[in-house]
């Protein structure tokens, strides 16, 4: 080791060949069935991990290099950028298999695995010529840049959000960094190379638009706190450079989307920015492995959510030890410069003070601070990425730069006081406790991955949906889109529907991918609200209006997709079937042939409107309402009106909170029914608004004040949609002793509720609301709703 201290700033052609044969060889070892046979693996097989791999297959199969997705949410196309398309790929070879060269699902497939792994193979190059350049010697160079890939967190997102597992977006950005902050007149091609590098992986996963603007900006405010640049021409330059090279790719991204994106009712606050966070257990405690097994065991403590984890190994929780040891005894020596300018190299001091900063905001700082809640009404395009936990990737990519530097800076130490044996020791038990890390991340998810089905069930042509329609002398062209059973529909943070366990996920986007049949369904992120309102509108109650029908322009029918294990739930899931012609079945899946003049009110809705008409078997009420029994019913219309849209128009109840405020609302505490039995409790909840519909709460309490009842109603798991608004409802007994029933809704800031309404379960209850009329809280269909589509 006579030649540690000699440090170069420049990598070495047997560094570059030594970490690039050891890279191989890991990757080989650890995906070697992928890599020799690239085309013949899923590494998505369910989740969002298909959801995205299905996108990226249909983009380029299906839609070719246009930007409007149209492989889900039928019958509109959305912006591919939503879809997890990685439009990086997918658009130029949708270009090619449109226009120049056929494009095989297997070649597409096979672009794809080869494109995350290869990031996996480059990334300890990158990683090695970054160590290189900030002083490392050559072998421990090599080792660093192996153990830091190979612990990262990206590698949790192979088989999920596989644009968000490209390592060597990270690993390039932090070279260019390094070659920017090492003096203050870096070459200006660097900054070119960090905006089109932060660029080309914005459309891999926007997120990395925001790790490349915290590790540029993140700099350019210590540059500012460190070297005072702004009384220096030179330095002033970069600081302007750097501001530039933060903020130019987020404002051209936004540009694009906003010139591209038709769509104008995304959800503007996705639910958990504040809750998709990380915190220190994520980032300095094993997050799997024996060793988290042992401590969750003999030391339990509160996980962060999965979406914060970002675990540094130990050898970077001492680092982080040693560098908040150092400042606190700077500070207690007031040694002021020493804490504004700490000595280590210019590079190692502007990222680890910008990667401090991104770990900060990835724990939800400043905003979770008491009475800094309004700073999340301002917050404004920040409040689009709901999962700030991923900004802790900068800090662990920063902090295990720097832990090589320190385990070379205490070995060189040791030398000089002729303690090598110990400098030795110490370095050669980080290698290998760190190793043991890696190793440990790095084979998490192989198992599962490796043991996922063949690539030839996802995209083989033969034994797949074309084969099975074929037997009953139909195919693709004879359909408009598939409407899967049970549905899914998630992305607008209001409905949020999934199928319970099973296949249907995998299945659904395996039938569409091969058919060439957009789905019926959403799965994305931001989906518009208005849009999915309505498709979940079709499997609404029986008594409600179904416009969805009306929508589609194409008189061909849907194709219904089954799986053989569900039992329908939902209002019109049994109908559909029902009015559906059987066609074939094959793997626990059933299709049927459902003609879109089915997509109407059942017949429960004219019985209903035939009853009110004549008052057949109904009782007055003094509050307008018509019941079939004597029972009592408690009835609030909320006739308060401020000029907002109103689901009948007679007012409704409206409250906004500010941000960190209690939410819960209490729209009814009276007395409770008089009589006893089952009772349903129901409400509708604009869907329309910024926030969440939140959750509604239905206590009971007795003579004594004591709760002795409590449900919760989840309006996004509700298909009861009418004009924008959702109904929710609970079913509760009253006992006997019953005095006061309390409805309340929390999670929610702003909140808009009309028509409450309690009834016995064998109880009917009309009134009449202008021309529409409600039975049992539903408004019903007019007479025009209630006929078939005509196309």
């Amino acid at each position: 080791m006579s030649s540690f201290a000699k440090a170069s700033g420049r990598s070495t052609v047997g560094g570059l060949l030594l970490v690039g044969v050891l890279s191989a060889l890991l990757c080989l070892g650890l995906w070697g069935e992928v890599l020799l046979n690239p085309a013949g693996r899923l590494l998505q097989n369910e989740g969002d991990g298909i959801e995205s791999l299905y996108a990226y297959l249909y983009q380029i199969r299906h839609v070719g290099g246009h930007l409007q997705f149209s492989g889900m949410n039928y019958p509109w196309t959305g912006h591919l950028n939503y879809y997890n398309t990685l439009p990086a790929l997918a658009l130029p070879l949708g270009w090619l298999n449109e226009h120049v060269v056929t494009v095989s699902p297997a070649a597409a497939l096979a672009a794809l695995n080869l494109f995350l792994l290869g990031s996996l193979l480059f990334t300890p190059i990158v990683l090695y010529a970054t160590l290189r350049r900030l002083g490392i010697v050559d072998w421990l160079a090599v080792a660093g840049g192996l153990l830091i890939t190979f612990l990262s967190p990206q590698h949790e997102r192979l088989y999920t959000h596989q644009g968000l597992y490209s390592m060597l977006v990270v690993a390039v950005l932090l070279y260019a960094m390094v070659r920017v902050l090492a003096t203050s007149t870096p070459p200006r091609r660097w900054y070119v190379v960090i905006m089109a590098v932060a660029l080309f992986a914005g459309l891999l996963h926007t997120y990395f638009l925001l790790v490349a603007a915290g590790l540029t900006l993140g700099s350019a405010f210590w540059l500012l706190v460190q070297e005072r640049p702004l009384q220096k021409p030179v330095e002033r330059r970069q600081l302007l450079y750097l501001l530039v090279t933060g903020l130019l790719p987020l404002v051209l991204f936004r540009g694009w989307l906003a010139l591209t994106d038709p769509v104008t009712d995304r959800p503007v606050r996705p639910y958990g920015f504040l809750d998709y966070t990380a915190d220190p257990s994520s980032i300095f405690l094993p997050v799997l492995g024996p060793w988290h097994a042992w401590l969750q065991t003999y030391f339990p403590y509160r996980e962060a959510a999965w979406e914060g984890a970002s675990y540094v190994g130990l050898v970077g929780a001492v680092a982080t030890g040693i560098i908040v040891v150092s400042l606190g005894i700077w500070l207690v020596q007031r040694r002021w410069q020493l804490l504004r300018q700490p000595p280590v190299s210019r590079p190692f001091r502007l990222l680890l003070g910008a990667a401090v900063l991104t770990l900060l905001l990835a724990m939800g700082l400043p905003f979770i601070l008491p009475g800094f809640g309004w700073l999340l009404d301002v917050a404004g395009p920040l409040r689009q990425f709901r999962a700030l936990g991923r900004l802790a990737w900068p800090y662990y990519y920063v902090i295990g730069l720097f832990s090589v530097y320190l385990l070379q800076q205490f070995y060189s130490y040791a030398r000089v006081k002729n303690r090598e044996w110990l400098g030795a020791c110490v370095l050669l038990l980080a290698v290998e406790i760190w190793s043991y890390e890696a190793y440990t991340n790095a084979i998490n998810q192989r198992g599962a991955i490796l043991s996922y089905p063949a690539a030839d069930t996802f995209i083989s042509e033969e034994n797949n949906y074309r084969t099975l329609l074929a037997k009953t002398w139909r195919g693709p062209a004879d359909f408009q889109a598939i409407l899967p059973i049970s549905t899914l529909l998630i992305g607008t943070d209001k409905i949020g529907i999934v199928p319970p366990p099973g296949n249907m996920s995998y299945e659904m986007c395996r039938a569409s991918y091969n058919l060439g049949l957009p789905l019926a369904a959403t799965w994305m992120a931001r989906a518009s609200v208005s849009q999915t309102l309505s498709l979940a509108s079709i499997f609404g109650d029986e008594l409600l209006p179904h416009p969805y029908g009306q929508l589609l322009s194409s008189a061909k029918p849907l194709l219904l997709l089954v799986e053989d294990i569900y039992t329908p739930v939902r209002g019109m899931e049994q109908a559909l079937i029902n009015r559906a012609t059987r066609l074939a079945s094959a793997n626990g899946f059933t299709v049927y042939s459902l003609p879109v003049d089915s997509l109407y009110p059942g017949r429960a809705a004219q019985q209903a409107k035939l009853q009110f008409a004549s008052r057949r078997g109904l009782q007055p009420r003094a509050d307008g309402l018509w019941c079939s029994s004597a029972k009592s019913v408690v009835y609030q219309p909320f006739r308060t009106t401020d000029g907002r849209d109103e689901l009948l128009g007679a007012g409704s109840f409206y409250r906004r909170v500010r941000e960190n405020v209690d939410s819960r609302a209490i729209i009814y505490d009276g007395p409770a029914p008089s009589d006893t039995g089952r009772y349903e409790i129901s409400a509708w909840v604009r869907a329309t608004l910024r926030e969440g519909l939140g959750t509604m709460q239905v206590s009971v309490f007795d003579q004594q004040n004591q709760r002795i009842a409590e449900l919760l109603g989840s309006p996004s798991n509700s298909t009861d949609i009418y004009a924008g608004w959702v109904r929710t409802a609970v079913q509760v007994r009253l006992p006997a002793n019953t005095a006061r029933v309390e409805v309340g809704w929390f999670d929610n800031r702003e909140l808009q509720v009309d028509n409450l309404l309690m009834r016995p379960l064998d109880t009917e209850v009309f009134w009449q609301s202008g021309p529409r009329v409600v039975c049992n809280n539903f408004p019903l269909p007019t007479n025009a709703e209630l006929r078939p589509a005509q196309h």
